[in-house]
């Protein structure tokens, strides 16, 4: 499986689709799709159900988008997160601060 970071509009709302090992791999593709968000300027939803790993890197680039949203005051949310992934935000106590808002 190709691990993949895309962006689309959906009604009224910035869909960022994540799929495969989010980690440094994807660095670039995280980049734009962060860029996208920024541009399209509307609520942002991270749909994390096709994500099979989760590193650092994958958690710095969820946290870059909860940090922008918040600067631009844009609502976020995660979407169908896999127990692997919960596990890893757990762990680090970051369900509740990727859940506000």
């Amino acid at each position: 499986m190709r691990s993949t970071i895309t962006t689309e509009q959906s009604g009224g709302e910035t869909v960022v689709r994540l799929v495969g090992e989010i980690d440094l791999s994807v660095r670039d593709q995280a980049a734009g799709a962060l860029s996208a968000v920024q541009r399209a300027g509307r609520p942002v939803v991270l749909d994390l159900s096709g994500v099979t790993f989760l590193d650092s890197s994958g958690v710095s680039f969820l946290l870059q988008c909860r940090k922008a949203c918040a600067r631009d005051g844009l609502a976020f949310q995660l979407r169908d997160v896999p127990g692997r992934a919960r596990r890893v935000l757990e762990v680090l106590g970051l369900v509740d601060v990727l859940a506000a808002g």
